[in-house]
C-alpha cells in the first residue's frame, strides 16, 4: 500500500527510517536535526516531508522531537494488539479505504508542479 502512494524517493526514505525508529509505543523520538545527521539529508527536507507525512496521516507531530506513526505502520507484540489498535483508529486516519491512495495523489499534484 505505501509503494502505491507514490512518494518520491526522499520521502520514503524518511517514512522507512520513522519506521525502522520506532519504540515499542509506535513513537519516535529524534528531532529533526538528528534525521538530518543520519540520513544525510538537509533539515529543511526533512521538516518539509515531516509536514507532508502528518498531511496525509502516516506520521503525527506530537512535539518537537516526538513523532507518532499511524496505528497501520506501527510494530505490535501480537496481532491481537494490532487489530485492537486498527479497529479502533478514527475512520479518517485509516490509510485502507478506497479513497485513500487518490486523495494522496491528489494533495502530491501541487507538490510535483512547484517541483516540476
Amino acid at each position: 500500500m505505501i509503494a502505491e502512494l507514490g512518494l518520491p524517493l526522499g520521502q520514503y526514505r524518511i517514512l522507512l527510517w520513522l519506521m525502522g525508529a520506532q519504540k515499542d509505543d509506535g513513537m519516535v523520538y529524534a528531532t529533526q536535526q538528528a534525521m538530518s545527521e543520519k540520513l544525510g539529508m538537509d533539515r529543511t527536507t526533512i521538516q518539509k516531508t515531516l509536514v507532508f507525512l502528518d498531511k496525509i496521516h502516516l506520521v503525527e507531530k506530537v512535539k518537537n522531537g516526538v513523532y507518532r506513526l499511524n496505528a497501520m505502520l506501527r510494530g505490535y507484540e501480537s496481532d491481537d494488539d494490532m487489530w485492537a489498535a486498527i479497529d479502533g483508529m478514527p475512520e479518517d486516519e485509516r490509510l485502507d479505504t478506497a479513497d485513500y491512495i487518490p486523495w494522496v495523489r491528489r494533495l502530491q499534484r501541487p507538490l510535483k508542479a512547484v517541483a516540476g
